[in-house]
């Protein structure tokens, strides 16, 4: 596909629409929880296993995105994306029907892998049809709506849930609006240096040779950054509502509001990533996104009212909101676009292995100390990180070279 027909209305939404589907995973059923959970109260384990419905998503996400990049780097990328995306609509929607508890946690499991194929593919098509400011514009756009749709799913989890635990299920089936654009809107793009069948097959010699290839320390890099930020990212939707809870008496209903306004406070700067890029480039904008989110995380933790929780949101959120920007631009400049799909497949690992850590990571320091100085804590180790990238970017600056600065040029 030449970028001429890829820059349509309708190529852009649709990839930036499918890029919002997968967080739908956690927070379309997050607010029927505890009715899920008074429904299969007479299930040995239910507080356990409920829980596990949102962490099993994630679970699966890691340990197939890196799967499903290497199938999308080898047999196509918009293929994949449809059926994912069909897979997503069956799989969120039969909690609908669904009547075991068990066969709910294996539905989970499987829209986590529909979730990973989804992430992966509508990234990678992404990256394959646009070059330069374009694809760094269409990737703010999609951090955009993925905040977006965070905030949007969450008070819509909450509505439906008024109507009955199973009514939130039905919010999936949204994706099935969305398939028939992407069956109409997209075309399997050319890949520039692709291999053939015989020189894909994995040997030892195509592991020495992907090894030479691909910058194994830029790539981890970026994956280590984008972890520690996600583990702490989680620190606000799963710990949170407690925190609202004890320190500022609110309602649950006040509390999502409040908990929306983190994702719609990242859209502000994933909307502008491009601008954003071109004025301070990849480095300092990892210093921005430690330095936004330690400021807001030090704000909540020292505020036991509301509006001082919203104010440590509101800027908190502008950091996050230029995270997944941010990490798809520099794995994709970095690797060759025949690789891609396995370096943008890395992202989505790591990202679902923070929310999954997150919790582990945290616990035992809440329980050390408090919430609200876990909060602070977190807020001064990220300020502190804020200032190692603002010393890196001058030591670079100063004409120095290293494996941390993805190449602008890249393709």
């Amino acid at each position: 596909m030449t970028e001429s027909t890829a820059n349509s209305r309708l190529v852009i939404g649709s990839l930036v629409l499918a890029g919002m589907l997968p967080v739908m995973g956690s927070t379309a059923i997050s607010p029927a929880l505890p009715a899920i959970q008074a429904a299969y109260n007479q299930t040995p384990n239910a507080e356990f296993l409920v829980r596990l419905m949102l962490t099993l998503p994630a679970l699966s996400v890691v340990v197939c995105s890196p799967l499903v990049g290497a199938l999308v780097d080898r047999f196509g990328r918009t293929a994949p994306l449809i059926v994912s995306t069909g897979l997503f609509a069956l799989a969120g929607g039969a909690g609908y029907v669904i009547d075991s508890l068990y066969l709910l946690l294996a539905s989970r499991a499987i829209l986590g892998v529909a979730i990973g194929g989804i992430m992966v593919t509508s990234t990678t098509l992404i990256t394959d049809y646009f070059n330069g400011d374009k694809r760094e514009s269409v990737l703010g756009w999609q951090g955009a709506a993925v905040n977006l749709g965070g905030a949007f799913f969450l008070v819509i989890g909450g509505v439906l849930t008024d109507f009955g635990w199973r009514a939130p299920f039905l919010a999936y089936l949204f994706a099935l609006v969305l398939l028939p654009l992407l069956v109409v809107s997209l075309h399997e793009p050319r890949i520039e240096g692709e291999a053939s069948a015989t020189e894909t097959r994995t040997t030892f010699a195509e592991v020495r040779r992907f090894l030479d290839e691909v910058p194994i320390l830029t790539l981890g890099t970026m994956y280590m950054i984008t972890l520690v930020v996600c583990i702490l990212f989680y620190l606000i939707p799963i710990q949170l509502p407690f925190y609202l809870e004890v320190e500022a008496a609110v309602t649950g209903t006040l509390a999502g509001t409040i908990l929306a306004t983190y994702n719609i406070s990242g859209m502000v700067f994933s909307s502008q990533f491009q601008r954003l890029n071109a004025r301070f480039g990849l480095v300092l904008l990892v210093a921005l996104v430690f330095g936004l989110m330690g400021t807001g995380y030090v704000i909540i933790g020292l505020s036991s009212a509301a509006l001082g929780i919203v104010l440590g949101l509101l800027v908190a959120g502008l950091g996050w909101g230029l995270l997944i920007p941010i990490a798809n631009t520099w794995v994709s400049q970095s690797v060759t676009q025949a690789r891609r799909g396995r370096a943008l497949g890395g992202v989505s690992s790591v990202i679902f292995l923070g929310q999954f850590l997150s919790p582990i990571v945290s616990q035992p320091v809440i329980e050390w100390v408090s919430l609200a100085s876990t909060y602070g804590l977190a807020g001064l180790g990220m300020l502190l990180l804020a200032v190692v990238f603002v010393i890196g970017n001058r030591w670079y600056e100063l004409g120095h070279q290293g494996a941390l600065r993805p190449s602008s040029g890249s393709q």
